[in-house]
């Protein structure tokens, strides 16, 4: 750890090792309708809580069935087999206020459709969604 008065002045060392406590950052993907386990590590992790957020910390606080929201930080979290989320990208946000984002999650599967087939004909129906192959 070093420190500086000014930007002009020589760089003071304070400490030689620091060591910075809290969990890393991971990429995870989950389908719709499988087991969603997600694997979360760090150094020193505070026993706190997650939240999980669209698109950003800042983003809105999602509410699916079956899932608590804040949940319990724990190294192999699972969220259960999602069938409510929409197929987009969240994120668990940890830290006080939830402002640090620790994890992007990516939903993957069919987007929420409606359509209708009449008795004895042909019926097509086109799924949108994302990473459906």
């Amino acid at each position: 750890l070093c420190w500086q008065h000014t930007a002009n002045d020589r760089w003071v060392e304070v400490n030689k090792s620091v060591v910075l406590a809290g969990p890393s950052h991971v990429f995870a993907r989950c389908t719709l309708g499988a087991p969603c386990d997600i694997s979360l590590g760090g150094v020193s992790v505070p026993s706190s809580d997650l939240q999980i957020h669209r698109g950003s910390c800042e983003g809105e606080v999602v509410l699916w069935s079956g899932v608590p929201n804040p949940l319990e930080f724990r190294e192999d979290l699972s969220l259960g087999s999602l069938v409510d989320a929409e197929p987009e990208q969240y994120v668990l946000c940890w830290g006080p206020g939830f402002a640090t984002e620790i994890a992007e999650l990516d939903i993957a599967g069919p987007d929420f459709a409606e359509g209708s087939c009449a008795m004895g004909r042909v019926c097509q129906v086109v799924l949108s969604g994302r990473a459906l192959n």
